[in-house]
């Protein structure tokens, strides 16, 4: 599973870049930064609001050769805030959670996650970034606490209104969930459509 979606977001990132490429196509050239052609000026910096659908596999790490392995869909709401320095992009982002599939029916409920990124712009319409965060989930059980790393890519969409579509991989570990010893490591994939306005010119 895990490799099959480190290809989806590999090929993601080379779509996402050829079609930047091409958006960039009859723009003015920017002076070059400290990075030769990446964009100096602050084209991914502003704050904002996104929406989304997600996946998640989760896996309870238990004694022995068998693994307990549960699948679910998800739908998120985000916040978010970046600052851009030349290519370096360095932002802040809440994502909050709702639980569908097989993860609802054993109990889990939501999921609030607080993080920050750090990125790299590749051109003036799509950076890349790795980012780690902080999340606790709700359900019948209570509430667990965990972390969460892992790599994204955002590109602006055409058209100059301020939309951009983001692609992130997260890798998360919850660690003694609820006392138990056990440990639940899960892999997540999210698309969210981003709507964010630059106020730091």
């Amino acid at each position: 599973v895990i490799a099959l979606m480190t290809i989806a977001f590999l090929c993601a990132v080379a779509g996402f870049w050829a079609t930047a490429k091409a958006a960039d196509k009859g723009t003015p050239k920017a002076q070059p930064s400290a990075f030769g052609d990446m964009q100096p000026t602050k084209t991914h910096a502003g704050c904002g609001v996104g929406a989304g659908l997600g996946w998640i596999d989760a896996n309870l790490d238990v004694p022995g050769p068998v693994t307990v392995s549960s699948v679910g869909s998800r739908v998120h709401g985000r916040a978010l805030c970046d600052w851009q320095y030349q290519a370096f992009i360095i932002g802040l982002f809440v994502d909050y959670d709702w639980q569908f599939g097989d993860l609802k029916t054993i109990g889990v409920k939501n999921e609030a996650t607080v993080g920050g990124r750090l990125g790299v712009a590749v051109s003036q319409s799509a950076f890349i970034y790795g980012h780690g965060s902080w999340m606790r989930a709700d359900g019948s059980f209570g509430h667990v606490d965990g972390l969460g790393y892992g790599l994204g890519t955002e590109l602006r969409l055409p058209g100059g209104a301020p939309f951009s579509l983001d692609f992130r991989l997260t890798r998360k570990v919850y660690d003694n969930v609820l006392g138990s010893g056990l440990d639940v490591d899960a892999t997540e994939a999210k698309a969210t459509l981003v709507y964010k306005l630059n106020f730091f010119k």
